[in-house]
């Protein structure tokens, strides 16, 4: 099962402006901020649309057991949301009880492979909904790097029953920084073992690009958008954004969104 249509990211202040926009199929909310005050909000649109969790700090490429009570805190999201689907990253967040802070990409190793298959299995296991991985941008090249982008996500998905939500913001920033084809990695996921898609925009500093969901969408994201709804028309999309914008601002990265769903591009390169 995954979820269609468009979407947004909810956000404390975003229900009302949400409310507003029929089009509007589905919206995600973070495991880390459902609380009381949030659900009520939450409450205003749930009517009609889909919710997914998305958590951020588990850390499925960390070396350590998974920790039970972040587990706990998946699990009450999607209880009290009503979720029809979770979401992990693929990423290191701590290590040696240590926290780094912030998401961390990996290295595409076969060891590190095992470590996110057997995490990723656990947790598929562990909840009712079906559970999705994201695989996070390669900021730079570890120098024990010996698997492609395609064949790391590839051996996850072939050892696993996850789905996997595509961040084309990811795909884009990696492709920009250290060549990783975005495209080749769209074109290898079977279509059916997509829980959604998210898109968004970020910087460039010193050469290189950031994905910080703070800015418009990326130029390439419209391509990478039409690749996609050609192999799965009803695909969700998700606008990701995590800053105060206002909502003219969205509005033009979602009617970008609506028109590349239509569009056909040229195959993106």
């Amino acid at each position: 099962m995954s979820v269609g249509g468009t979407g947004v990211s909810f956000r404390p202040g975003r229900g009302h402006g949400i409310l507003e926009r029929p089009d509007i199929a589905f919206v995600e909310v973070l495991a880390e901020s459902v609380n009381s005050s949030l659900g009520q909000e939450l409450a205003l649109v749930v009517a009609g649309r889909s919710i997914a969790v998305h958590g951020i700090g588990l850390g499925l490429a960390s070396p350590e057991p998974l920790d039970e009570r972040r587990i706990d805190l998946l699990k009450n999201a999607v209880k009290l949301t009503g979720a029809t689907m979770v979401t992990e990253h693929i990423a290191f967040v701590r290590a040696g009880g240590l926290e780094a802070g912030h998401l961390m990409s990996v290295p595409r190793t076969p060891t590190q492979c095992d470590v996110v298959v057997e995490h990723v299995n656990q947790l598929c296991a562990r909840f009712d909904v079906p559970f999705g991985v994201e695989l996070i941008a390669s900021d730079l090249r570890w120098t024990n790097h010996t698997m492609s982008t395609v064949d790391f996500i590839g051996e996850v998905l072939g050892r696993t029953d996850a789905l996997v939500l595509i961040d084309l913001a990811n795909l884009v920033v990696e492709e920009f920084n250290v060549g990783e084809s975005a495209r080749d990695v769209i074109t290898s996921i079977d279509a059916d073992r997509i829980a959604y898609v998210h898109v968004a925009g970020g910087i460039e500093h010193d050469g290189e690009r950031i994905d910080s969901h703070t800015q418009k969408l990326w130029p390439e994201i419209d391509a990478l958008v039409s690749e996609i709804t050609q192999r799965r028309p009803s695909v969700g999309i998700l606008l990701e954004r995590d800053d105060e914008a206002s909502w003219p601002e969205l509005d033009a990265d979602l009617q970008r969104i609506a028109t590349a769903r239509t569009t056909v591009e040229p195959s993106y390169k």
